[in-house]
């Protein structure tokens, strides 16, 4: 893409009336052809590399970016002249060129900027440059008057020595302010290895100009402003670069192979001037040395990056280590080689996750301690708007003068021993940070070392998210492992509850199902039963037929024991009652009997006394679930057909009628059934049972019991109360079979099986 910047173009504009001079001047060359096609291409390739990038951030500076451009102006200017003759005009051209590249070069080093962050910052001055232009202000005017006025105003030897000063001076400036930036800003990410790197560049060339000059490789005049113009050009291209880095890897690089090829070239070339006559064997020893120290200027290098390499050696072998597959031996291993790296006594490094608020650190003998830790919000904040969210205890140090929260932060981590932190992210997110140990260091981590501790910190983010994955996994299990205890502890005691709630109905129902077989030693007796039982296993619904003064409740027991629900409650429902004809108690979903006695079975006692309309919601709102036993003086069907009983009642029951056998036909069994009620009743009188004769038995034998079980109930009880002895004889039954109907009702009202039981 072509800029359309107006700079641009002039700057275009004066270099092609440079170059067409040089044609102009030289027609029969190709060289000034060359220039014409080769500078504008040149200026341009210059002019798009110092602009901005079109795409992601861009932290340098637009002025030193303007700076930068004039510079690539200043240093195709400064050689275009160079392909044709000497001539005032063109010396002229020259150190302009030479001018605008030196004084834009001091421009672009002040105004080197930052990577971000909120270390202190430095006010950039201009002052360098102005000096600059100051010194190249009078070899540009000498120049210029003797391109004016030919070789009669002055001569070629004056702006010679006013240009080698105004290089050297230049450079001199350059290598000022370099050293200034560097020691001013040295807190700011990224600017000491630009600031050093052109430090560096500009004595590099200071040097190899100077040498070069004193073993008359080339006249001064010649060769010192080119190295003006190498260190132009060098300082502005470090003042730029957008990967600090990779300045200070470059640098180190060059300086190395310079330091060892410097000597070796310099004695080669004296060696050549004094014994030309073995020019060749010079040559061929000085180009073995020199591979020799291309072999040996990496290691040189290494040795002269910060803290002599030791600690991007330590985080390099960390990165590698948190690279483990398991996400906690990865924190560990790599705790483990920070420690090992950095030296055990220098502190532990530390990586705190904050989602479990706890620290993990690991020991001289490798083994891994986790306490709980806590990072201060506000530090993690600040790290947070770091660009890299790492920050250096010397940063915060050279910040806590003017900014006093900061001291807080210094302090919790001088407390730890620590040197740096960064923040550890996964996925963005922040998941912990780590401390890297302070071991004796007192200057800030150069950006190579920021990169190694970010590219280690984001493995170890990626680590401490698979390792709280892991945990959160463990938690979820354990609680799921924990729930379903509960759960199978809770299940264990509600089948218990229920297995006792079952027995408890059982004993109930049995306790009831007793009176039912006392005594049914008979046939009659023994048929019933199997009647009973037979009805009670089809779970459907039931007609117990009560006779006068029989109890139909024993036989809807004994019915429930044998049927499916027979761990269920069996509830007792009197038709007779008051209470039990109000519609509402029955569609009262707390209080309706068909709601309480759902799962188990429903006796009703006295069925056809309930009104039509209970009777009805009875019939209609049956479920499957719940058995029902009605006691009727007849079959459901005869009774519903007189209209005694509803019909949607009467349809639940069909055929299905239990017939208790009446006492008549118990004769067999009339002797057990006496002596049974004795036993209870002198059990409560007296404490102990009574006996029965045989006469008083033959005389029960012989009476009909239209009263069926009340009556004997109380015939038994009123003998036994007019008897004295132990034994109930004869003439004790006969005045209780005696006694006018009245006190007869009396006595039925009183006995001990007369009372029927209600929910």
């Amino acid at each position: 893409m072509i800029p359309r910047e107006r700079a641009f173009w002039t700057a275009q504009a004066v270099l092609l009336y440079v170059c067409a001079a040089v044609v102009r001047a030289e027609p029969a060359t190709a060289r000034g052809w060359l220039g014409v096609v080769l500078a504008p291409v040149v200026l341009y390739g210059g002019w798009r590399w110092a602009s901005a990038p079109q795409f992601g951030a861009d932290w340098i500076d637009a002025t030193a970016r303007r700076a930068a451009q004039f510079v690539a102006l200043g240093v195709v200017m400064a050689l275009v002249p160079e392909l044709a003759m000497a001539s005032p005009g063109f010396v002229a051209a020259r150190v302009l060129g030479l001018a605008i590249a030196s004084t834009s070069a001091p421009l672009c080093i002040s105004r080197i900027a930052a990577l971000g962050g909120h270390a202190t910052k430095l006010e950039h001055r201009g002052d360098a440059a102005i000096a600059t232009a100051f010194l190249w202000s009078g070899a540009v005017g000498l120049a210029a008057f003797r391109a004016l006025a030919g070789d009669a105003g002055v001569d070629a030897l004056t702006v010679d020595y006013a240009v080698v000063a105004a290089a050297l001076g230049s450079i001199g400036i350059a290598i000022v302010a370099s050293w200034r930036v560097f020691a001013a800003r040295r807190f700011e990410l990224g600017v000491p290895e630009r600031a050093a790197a052109a430090l560096w560049l500009a004595v590099v060339c200071l040097a190899l100009g100077t040498l070069a000059s004193l073993m008359e490789v080339a006249p001064p005049e010649r060769i010192v402003p080119i190295s003006a113009l190498f260190a132009a050009a060098a300082a502005a291209g470090c003042s730029i670069s957008q990967n600090p880095a990779l300045v200070a890897r470059v640098l180190r690089l060059a300086a190395s192979a310079t330091m060892l090829a410097t000597p070796l070239m310099s004695v080669a070339v004296l060696a050549a001037y004094k014994a030309p006559t073995h020019a060749g064997l010079i040559v061929f020893v000085a180009t073995a040395c020199a591979v020799g120290s291309g072999i040996l200027a990496p290691r040189v290098a290494e040795r002269m990056a910060p803290e002599r390499g030791r600690w991007l050696r330590v985080l390099e072998h960390a990165t590698l280590a948190a690279k483990a597959p398991d996400p906690r031996q990865a924190v560990v291993l790599a705790l483990v080689a920070i420690r090992d790296g950095l030296g055990a006594d220098e502190g532990p490094a530390a990586l705190h996750r904050f989602a479990t608020a706890d620290r993990w650190t690991v020991d001289r003998a490798g083994y891994l301690h986790i306490e709980p830790g806590l990072v201060p919000l506000p530090l993690v904040e600040r790290v947070a708007l770091e660009p890299e969210r790492i920050v250096c205890v010397e940063v915060l140090r050279a910040l806590e003068v003017r900014q006093s929260e900061v001291r807080a932060w210094v302090s919790w981590l001088d407390e730890r021993r620590a040197g740096a932190a960064a923040l550890v992210l996964d996925d963005d997110i922040p998941v912990g940070m780590l401390l890297l140990p302070a071991a004796g260091r007192v200057t800030p981590l150069a950006f190579e070392e920021v990169c190694a501790f970010r590219k280690l910190a984001d493995h170890l983010g990626v680590a401490t998210g698979a390792e709280a994955l892991l945990d959160r996994s463990r938690e979820r299990a354990l609680e799921v492992e924990r729930d379903r205890g509960h759960a199978v502890h809770e299940v264990r005691e509600l089948r218990e509850q229920l297995a006792r709630s079952a027995n408890r109905h059982r004993a109930s129902a049995a306790f009831l199902a007793d009176r039912a077989r006392v005594g049914a030693y008979g046939p009659a007796a023994q048929m019933a039963l199997t009647v009973a039982e037979r009805l009670g296993e089809q779970d459907e619904p039931l007609v117990v037929l009560q006779r006068p003064g029989g109890d139909a409740l024993p036989w809807a027991a004994v019915a429930h024991l044998a049927s499916s629900r027979q761990g269920s409650l069996l509830l007792v429902v009197d038709g007779s009652r008051r209470e039990e004809h109000i519609l509402e108690r029955w569609t009262d979903g707390a209080r309706s009997p068909l709601e309480l006695g759902r799962g188990g079975t429903l006796v009703i006692l006295d069925a056809q006394a309930l009104p039509r309309h209970v009777q009805r919601l009875i019939g209609t709102s049956r479920r499957g679930d719940t058995g029902i036993i009605v006691a009727l003086p007849a079959a459901a069907s005869e009774m519903a057909a007189r209209g005694e009983l509803d019909p949607h009642l009467a349809v639940l029951f069909g055929e299905r009628i239990l017939t208790p056998p009446a006492l008549e036909d118990r004769s067999e069994d009339l002797r057990a059934l006496a002596l049974h009620e004795l036993a209870r009743i002198g059990s409560r009188l007296r404490g102990k049972a009574f006996g029965l004769s045989l006469e008083a038995l033959r005389r029960l034998g012989e009476h009909d019991w239209p009263g069926n079980e009340a009556e004997l109930s109380s015939v038994v009880l009123r003998a036994a109360l007019a008897t004295e002895g132990d034994v109930v004889g004869d003439d004790a039954v006969s005045a209780a079979m005696n006694e006018p109907g009245e006190r007869m009702l009396l006595d039925l009202d009183a006995g001990l099986h007369g009372t029927e039981s209600g929910p």
